[in-house]
């Protein structure tokens, strides 16, 4: 009787021992990934508050230089002066041109009245 309660004593003590070890293995395993997700957590929200600063500090500054901005509105407001410019001397350039146009029409005009009393008499 001896051997047989030694026999089952070291059984049930080796598979105590294995289902011990087992249980070990899953609760290193648990505390490693409950380390992992710590970890994760605390540099997410470390990223979190360095990026949420840079985002309210770029969005409180101008994203356009001001400077620059004003650059253009002058060149924009001395291209249309250039054109007011060219308008207003093109139109003095045709009035003269129609003006001398006026003069040759008027010089032109006893020739062609000439002409027609030509043909009016050889007809």
């Amino acid at each position: 009787r001896a051997q047989t309660t030694t026999i089952a004593a070291l059984r049930t003590a080796v598979i105590v021992s294995q289902a011990l070890s087992r249980q070990k293995l899953v609760l290193d395993q648990i505390t490693a990934l409950n380390t992992v997700t710590s970890n994760l957590i605390e540099s997410t929200s470390v990223q979190l508050r360095q990026q949420g600063a840079a985002i309210n500090q770029q969005a409180s500054e101008s994203t356009i230089d001001v400077a620059k901005l004003q650059v253009a509105f002058d060149n924009v407001f001395a291209t249309m002066d250039a054109l007011d410019t060219f308008r207003a001397q093109s139109v003095d350039s045709m009035a003269q041109t129609v003006t001398a146009l006026e003069g040759q029409i008027e010089r032109a005009q006893p020739y062609l009245e000439r002409t027609r009393a030509r043909e009016g008499n050889a007809s």
